[in-house]
Order: C-alpha cells, then structure tokens, then sequence
C-alpha cells in the first residue's frame, strides 16, 4: 500500500516535522526553553516539512499521471530518512548535515521524477512540469551554499543567497510547476494536457523555464535589492499562477477547495507586502508561508487523502474540521503577521502563532488522516 500510496508515510511525517519545527518558537515565547535558533525553525519547516508533502504528492501523482511504476521500497526508504536526517539535524542546529539531508530529499524526488518521464512513460507530464528540476537545482545549490557557511567557508552573501534558495526557490517553483496539476484537481477542472513536441509547446516550456529562471534571479539578487526583489517575484509567482487557471473558483462543492484557492493566492500577495513593507519583510514573507504554502500543503494533502480513501462525502463537503483548520491557520497568520506592533509581547505572540498553527494542522489531521470510510 505505501509504494501504490507514499503519501500515507510522508504526509504524517510532514506533520511531525511541522511541529518540530512550530514548537520551537511556542517553547522559546512560553519561557521553556532558553535560546531559538530562527535557522533552524526556517529549515525544518521549508525543507523538511514541505519536503515531505512534495515526496508525498509526487511520489503518488507521478507514476499515475504517467503510467509508470510505483514508488519503489529503496526510494521510499530513501525519501524518509533524508527527511528525518534534516528535520533532526536542522532542530539540532547541525546545519551542515541538515542541507545534506535536503539534498537527499530533492535528489530522491528528481531522480523519481525523471525515472517516470522518460521515453517508457505511458503519458507525459504537463509542460509546466519543467519547473520541478529547476525548483531542485535551486535548492540543491542553496544548501550547499549553506553547509558551506556551517563549515566556516564562503561569504555572507553567498549564505544569504543560498538561505533564500533553499527557502523560497525551491517551493515557489514547485508552487507553479506542480500547480498546473493540482489547481484543475482541486477545481474540479479537466486535467492539464500531455507536453508534446508541437512548438506551440515547446514554447509553453520555454515561458515556464523562463519564469522559474526568474524566480530564482530575484533570489540570488536578494540580498542587495530586497524590496525590488520580493516586488518582482511577486509579479513573476503571479503571472504563473495566471497561466496554471488559478482565476477559476472551484467548480464542485468541497470547502477546502476554496481553501486551496485562496491559499496560493496568498504566496505573491506575502511578497508583495514583503516589498511594500520592508521594515517588516520576514513578518510579511509569513503571509506566504504559513497562509500561502502551508495552508495550501494542507488543503491538498487533505484532497489526496480523502480522494484515495473513496471519501467522496467529505471531498463535497464544509466540514467542521475543513473550516476549523482554516479559521485557526487564518488567526496564525494574524498573529504573526501583526507581532511587530507589540514588541514588548514579541516573542510571546510569536508562541501564540505557533499554538495556533498546531492546532491548525490537528484539525488537518483529523480531517486527512483518519480517512477510512465505514
């Protein structure tokens, strides 16, 4: 069942990396723990957490897209603990074994992905699909810039350009290229077409490398020009979500549906406020994070899960749990979007997010987890 099915290992494992992660800054603002580590908490969620989700989703959709084999044991065993290895060496501020393990992660999910693409693919990925490699480079180069700098070597620019890489290139390209899949499947739209070799095409594949060349040159050019950077990344996030159809409003009932929708739509506008208030830049990049690429990671996660355990009755409806987990990521993002104003109640306000995120993600896991139907 796991080969036919990685997402029943992964998605609980993004979740036990999530609060991982989260809880860091509950026990820091709670006075349980004495020191934080901003690194740390920002590399377990964005490479261990969101690693997982991505193996989970691609690892399931790929082969089913293509007609191709499932997960092999090897690659799941692989996947797991290259998600392990980073989520404990990140919390253990062992950075340079953290982006090891990172690496592990996407080189498992390119090699995956490239093994059921190729020429003995019963059908092939949309075009936007060119995004995933491009996302895995990103990140493969951002951690090694890090490890480099957790091993006293290279420049504090290059860290810089590696954190951002590692932090936001490699999701924000997956954001686009996965997107043009899961959008029509949360939607209930038709699927995205098979690549061709038409030229009509191959330029479809050009406008996507080109965006997520983009993308990753607004990071690269971060540390000197942030808010410009953010603003054009932004626009860049955008226009690709444009072309992926997330204009449309779902077209079958199911609230976390709406969710989803309304989630991606918060990645640019979070780069967007991160430009347009650069005082607060991090505050506002956590309008991306926890509403944008979190809630969505949920919204969807949940979709594949109640989708494979034939829970049609769930898939179509509002559910308590669906609008709970809404509501409480909703208030997270608040809270943490707004701490700055308090700064004598910063860090406690930042442990109220993180409550609220992990009470957020059990409402999640009530709804995706705990999926048979009897």
């Amino acid at each position: 069942m796991l080969r036919e099915r990685p997402y029943l290992l992964m998605f609980p494992l993004a979740l036990l990396c999530g609060w991982l992660g989260v809880s860091h800054w509950m026990l820091y603002g709670l006075g349980v723990i004495s020191a934080y580590s901003g690194l740390g908490h920002a590399l377990v969620l964005t490479q261990a957490m969101f690693g997982a989700f991505a193996l989970g989703f691609l690892m399931t959709a790929i082969p089913r897209r293509t007609s191709t084999a499932p997960a092999h044991p090897v690659e799941l065993f692989a996947a797991a603990a290259a998600v392990v290895v980073t989520a404990a060496a990140a919390h253990a501020q062992r950075f340079a074994i953290a982006e090891y393990g990172a690496v592990g992660i996407l080189s498992v999910l390119l090699v995956f992905a490239v093994r059921r693409t190729g020429s003995a693919a019963g059908r092939r990925p949309p075009n936007a699909f060119v995004m995933i490699p491009i996302g895995c480079a990103a990140g493969i180069a951002g951690a090694v810039l890090v490890a480099r700098m957790a091993n006293g070597q290279g420049s504090l620019d290059a860290y810089l350009i590696g954190r951002q890489l590692v932090q936001q290139g490699v999701f924000l390209c997956f954001l686009l290229g996965v997107g043009a899949l899961i959008l029509p499947l949360i939607q209930g739209a038709p699927p995205p077409a098979d690549a061709t070799s038409s030229r009509a095409n191959q330029l479809a594949r050009l406008g996507y490398a080109a965006l997520g060349a983009l993308v990753v040159a607004t990071l690269v050019a971060d540390p000197w020009w942030p808010r410009l950077a953010s603003a054009v990344r932004a626009v860049a996030v955008a226009v690709g979500l444009v072309a992926n159809g997330a204009l449309r409003w779902p077209a079958l009932p199911g609230f976390h549906r709406r969710v989803a929708v309304v989630a991606v739509w918060l990645t640019p506008l979070g780069l967007a406020l991160a430009a347009l208030v650069p005082d607060h830049a991090i505050a506002m990049q956590h309008v991306m994070f926890i509403g944008g690429l979190s809630l969505l990671a949920f919204a969807v996660s949940a979709h594949v899960a109640l989708g494979h355990a034939d829970r049609a009755d769930l898939l179509a409806s509002t559910s308590v749990r669906s609008i709970a987990m809404a509501a409480i990521i909703g208030a997270a993002i608040a809270v943490r979007a707004a701490a700055h104003h308090w700064p004598e109640s910063y860090y406690t306000l930042l442990a109220v997010a993180a409550a609220l995120w992990i009470a957020g993600s059990l409402a999640w896991a009530a709804l995706a987890i705990n999926t048979p139907n009897s």
